[in-house]
């Protein structure tokens, strides 16, 4: 008897990424990446959510080039997501990764950034 092939799961991307913005007491902006926990900082709102935008598209195509797909989406500590409750977001324009769109969720903190460390 022939036993039948096993397809792994296909990956998917998120259809839509969440960023969080918020400028920090020394002026600095810090936009973090929720759904794969990538964080930039910058000296502008503008700058910041682009160095963000391109760093999503490049930690992507990496994976996706090196079989990665296992990896790629890595969520923020919960604690990131919570910040986030009650916030207004914006959407933005999509992230082109290969042939996929994916959309962008912009959340503007009115608190500065503080810092999360994470324990396993």
């Amino acid at each position: 008897m022939k036993v039948p092939h096993r397809r792994k799961n296909s990956f998917r991307l998120p259809q839509t990424v969440t960023f969080s913005v918020s400028e920090r007491s020394d002026g600095k902006w810090v936009a973090h990446a929720l759904d794969f926990d990538l964080v930039t900082v910058s000296t502008t709102r503008a700058k910041v959510v682009d160095k963000l935008r391109s760093a999503v598209k490049v930690y992507v195509e990496y994976g996706l080039t090196n079989n990665w797909t296992e990896d790629i989406v890595f969520p923020a500590p919960e604690e990131c997501w919570r910040r986030l409750e009650g916030m207004t977001a914006s959407i933005m324009s999509p992230i082109e990764i290969e042939d996929t769109r994916m959309s962008v969720h912009e959340a503007l903190l009115t608190h500065e950034y503080r810092q999360v460390v994470a324990t396993a």
